[in-house]
């Protein structure tokens, strides 16, 4: 998973690991997450999330989850 983040004056690039959908890491976030849902729920299904990303990033490459454009120029893309 590629995260890129452009501005006027610099650019991003992060690369992450897919797994990294179903680690501690996340599972600490969804837990201090202050929204109301089903927080165990959505831990516990975790796994299978993963799993279904991994597959659609083998049939589809570079899949786009997430493209957003403000109207200063600024460019944020989630890549698959």
């Amino acid at each position: 998973m590629r995260i890129k983040i452009v501005s006027e004056s610099k650019k991003y690039l992060f690369y992450a690991p897919t797994r990294l959908v179903d680690s501690w890491l996340s599972r600490l976030i969804i837990r201090q997450s202050k929204k109301d849902f089903d927080k165990e729920k959505l831990i516990r299904q975790l796994p299978m999330i993963r799993k279904e990303l991994m597959i659609l990033k083998k049939r589809v490459k570079h899949f786009t989850l997430v493209d957003i454009k403000s109207k200063e120029g600024e460019i944020v893309k989630i890549i698959l």
